[in-house]
C-alpha cells in the first residue's frame, strides 16, 4: 500500500467528509478509526485528529505517480497534466481509481486520455512551446498560437486520434511534410473558427473536420497537387463556363428584337382583300421565314448547350476521379453551373414559344384580313395550328437532340 492507496481507504471509509483545497476532514467509525489513523501516520499524511470524536484532517496526495483529485477540473489545475497523465490519479466524485491498466474506463477517463495525447502530440510538432501556460507555437507563413487548456466540460472521445498520431506522427514517411500540412490545417480552421483564437477544446469539438482536412491535404500532396491550385483552377474554369453559358443566350438577344418588329410589320402592312393576297402572303412568308431562321438559331444554341453540359459533367466527373478527398469542397461550384445551364435552356424554350406565338398571331392577322376566310372560328383554328406545328416540330428536335446526347455519353 502506498499513500495514494491509504487516502482512498480512508477518504472511502469516512462518515461526513469534506474537501477543501488539498486537504480533506471526515469521521471514522469506532471499529475503523485507529486502523485509519494508524495508515496515514505512516506515510505522514494527517494534519489534526480528533480522538473524541474521531475526526481526522489529512493532505491530499498530489504527486506525478500518485494524485488524488476531488474531480476533473481539479485534476486538471496543473498545465503539466494537461499534457500528460498521471501514473496513478483518483477521482473522488465519481470514486474511480485510474492505475494505468484498467480495461473499462468511464467516458470522462477516457475523452482525458485522448485530450491529453492530442494536446502533447500539437505541442511536440509545434515549432516553439510555453510549457508554463500551456500553448504551442507554430510559423507556417503566419504566426499562430494554440492554447493547450481545457476543461472537463471539453472532454469527448477522440475517434482516429491513434491512427492519426501513428500515420501523420510516428511514420517516418513524408514526417517533415505531414507535419508541414498539420500546421496549415491549423491555420486554415482558425480563419473559419467562430472566435478570433484556436484552442485544443475547439480542435476536439471539430477533431473529425482537423481529419478530414490532414487527410484531403495530404492525399493532394502525394498527388502533388495543393487544394488551393485545384481551387484556382475549379474558380478559373467556372468563371469560362459561366461566360460560355452566357454567351448561349447573349448571341441571340439582338435576333429576338426582330419579334416584335415583325408583328408590327404584319399588323401595319397587311390590308383587307378578297382571299389570299400577293402582299399578305408575301408577309406572312417573310414571317414564317423569320420562325424557320429563329427555329434552326434556338436548335444551334441548344447543341452548344448540350455541349457545355457535357464538358461541365466531364471536368466534375475528373475531380471526383482524380481528387476525391476534396470533391464535397469543390461541389458548389458546379452545382452553380448546372443551376445556370438548366436556366439557359428554360430561357431557349421561352424564346422558342415566343416565336411560336408569333407565328400564331401572324397567321392569324393573315386570315383576319382575307375577307373570304374572315370566319371567327377559321382565324383562330388556323392560328392556333399553325404555331402549335412549329412548337411540335421544335420539342420533337429537342427530344432526339437529347436521345442522340445520351447515345454519345454512354458510349
Amino acid at each position: 500500500m502506498n499513500k495514494l492507496d491509504a487516502a482512498i481507504h480512508v477518504y472511502r471509509l469516512f462518515e461526513e467528509k469534506s474537501i477543501n483545497g488539498r486537504q480533506v476532514t471526515g469521521i471514522l467509525s469506532k471499529k475503523d478509526y485507529k486502523n485509519c489513523k494508524d495508515e496515514l501516520q505512516k506515510f505522514d499524511l494527517i494534519l489534526n485528529v480528533k480522538d473524541e470524536t474521531r475526526e481526522i484532517e489529512f493532505n491530499l496526495p498530489s504527486e506525478s505517480d500518485a494524485l488524488f483529485a476531488k474531480d476533473m477540473d481539479d485534476l486538471l489545475i496543473a498545465p503539466s497534466r494537461l499534457l500528460s497523465l498521471p501514473k496513478n490519479f483518483y477521482l473522488a466524485d465519481i470514486d474511480y481509481f485510474f492505475s494505468g491498466e484498467s480495461e473499462s474506463l468511464p467516458d470522462l477517463v477516457r475523452g482525458y486520455m485522448d485530450a491529453s495525447k492530442f494536446a502533447s502530440t500539437l505541442n511536440n510538432i509545434s515549432d516553439h512551446s510555453l510549457p508554463l501556460v500551456p500553448k504551442a507555437i507554430f510559423l507556417q507563413g503566419e504566426k499562430l498560437e494554440l492554447s493547450l487548456t481545457y476543461s472537463s466540460s471539453d472532454l469527448v472521445i477522440l475517434e482516429g486520434l491513434d491512427k492519426f498520431i501513428l500515420d501523420f506522427v510516428e511514420a517516418e514517411i513524408h514526417k517533415d511534410q505531414k507535419a508541414t500540412i498539420i500546421k496549415g490545417v491549423l491555420i486554415e480552421m482558425l480563419k473559419n473558427n467562430e472566435i478570433d483564437r484556436l484552442t485544443v477544446s475547439c480542435l476536439m469539438k471539430r477533431f473529425s473536420e482537423f481529419l478530414e482536412r490532414v487527410n484531403a491535404n495530404y492525399q493532394l500532396y502525394v498527388s502533388e497537387f495543393s487544394f488551393e491550385k485545384i481551387k484556382e483552377q475549379v474558380e478559373s474554369e467556372k468563371f469560362e463556363f459561366t461566360l460560355k453559358l452566357n454567351k448561349v443566350f447573349s448571341d441571340i438577344q439582338n435576333q429576338l428584337l426582330a419579334i416584335p418588329i415583325a408583328l408590327v410589320l404584319v399588323s401595319s402592312q397587311m390590308k383587307l382583300a378578297n382571299g389570299l393576297s400577293f402582299i399578305n402572303m408575301s408577309i406572312w412568308c417573310g414571317v414564317l421565314i423569320f420562325g424557320i431562321f429563329m427555329s434552326l438559331l434556338i436548335r444551334n444554341q441548344r447543341s452548344t448547350l448540350n455541349a457545355i453540359k457535357l464538358e461541365i459533367g466531364s471536368q466534375w466527373n475528373s475531380i471526383q476521379d482524380k481528387h476525391k478527398f476534396v470533391a464535397n469542397r469543390l461541389s458548389a461550384n458546379y452545382s452553380y453551373l448546372k443551376s445556370r445551364q438548366k436556366t439557359q435552356e428554360r430561357f431557349l424554350f421561352l424564346v422558342s414559344l415566343i416565336v411560336s406565338l408569333s407565328i400564331a398571331v401572324s397567321t392569324v392577322l393573315l386570315l383576319y384580313n382575307s375577307q373570304s376566310l374572315h370566319l371567327y372560328k377559321d382565324v383562330l383554328r388556323y392560328g392556333f395550328i399553325g404555331g402549335v406545328i412549329y412548337l411540335l416540330l421544335s420539342l420533337i428536335w429537342r427530344v432526339v437532340n437529347i436521345r442522340l446526347l445520351k447515345e454519345k455519353t454512354q458510349n
